[in-house]
């Protein structure tokens, strides 16, 4: 599996890339990209909302990885908490973070 860091890697032959600027949230690193510093790897959606920038790679994909649902054991029954996780479950897929 390929760590979280592999775009340092990808066409490089295993050289690993020096990164311009580093970011720990992906808002920051929208932000940064909008202004021109470079590319990166972005979810679709943020992509879209942006208007400013275009996928340009997209035969490259990055690892897949897991989410989790965490929530406070008394919620278990509740409606509103169901309904939510429903709706991630049906929105967060591949296909159609994809679209």
């Amino acid at each position: 599996m390929r760590s979280v860091n592999w775009l340092l890697t990808v066409g490089k032959a295993g050289r690993e890339r020096t990164p311009v600027i580093t970011v720990n949230n992906q808002f920051g690193v929208l932000r940064a990209v909008e202004q021109g510093l470079g590319i990166a790897v972005l979810p679709t959606y943020l992509i879209r909302s942006s208007g400013q920038l275009s996928i340009v790679l997209p035969e490259i994909a990055g690892p897949p990885f897991q989410i989790f649902f965490v929530y406070a054991s008394e919620l278990r029954g509740s409606v509103r908490v169901a309904a939510l996780r429903d709706f991630l479950a049906e929105v967060l897929t591949t296909e159609a973070l994809a679209a």
